[in-house]
């Protein structure tokens, strides 16, 4: 077993799955991995992934912007401020392509694309710092 509460600024914490169906998309991981799904009754729904008890990743719906893409997965990066991430990543050359966002009360999020068009998050974690559950089977 490989639980974690915190992460260094710097390293992969979170992962999210992207779907144009995330009822469809909860039914194939939940399945596969063994996940049940806690959801937060917003608006899009969000669903954490979880592993007995513990977080281990996000399912959400693709945003109706992204129009190419049915589905995919988003790595979470921590860092100590999304703000001052998404201002350094975009002076060395990478494009925000959303936020500095609150997505409260889970924390802080930049949307950020490398120069080569590679796509991650910054996470500036609040009540949620990364997956609870790493490095093993369905984690």
């Amino acid at each position: 077993m490989s639980e974690r509460d915190d992460y260094p600024a710097g390293v992969p914490c979170w992962v999210e799955g992207l779907h144009r169906d995330p009822d469809a998309a909860r039914d194939f991981y939940g399945a596969l991995m063994g996940w049940e799904f806690e959801g937060s009754g917003g608006e899009p729904e969000y669903f954490v992934a979880r592993l007995r008890g513990l977080d281990v990743a996000g399912l959400a719906p693709m945003p109706q912007s992204v129009t190419d893409v049915d589905g995919g997965w988003m790595t979470h990066v921590a860092v100590d401020s999304a703000a001052a991430s998404a201002d350094a990543a975009t002076a060395a050359g990478g494009e925000l392509v959303a936020g500095p966002m609150d997505v409260a009360p889970a924390g802080k999020l930049a949307v950020i694309a490398d120069p080569g068009g590679a796509i991650f998050c910054a996470w500036e974690g609040e009540l949620r710092l990364g997956a609870q559950v790493i490095n093993e089977a369905s984690a």
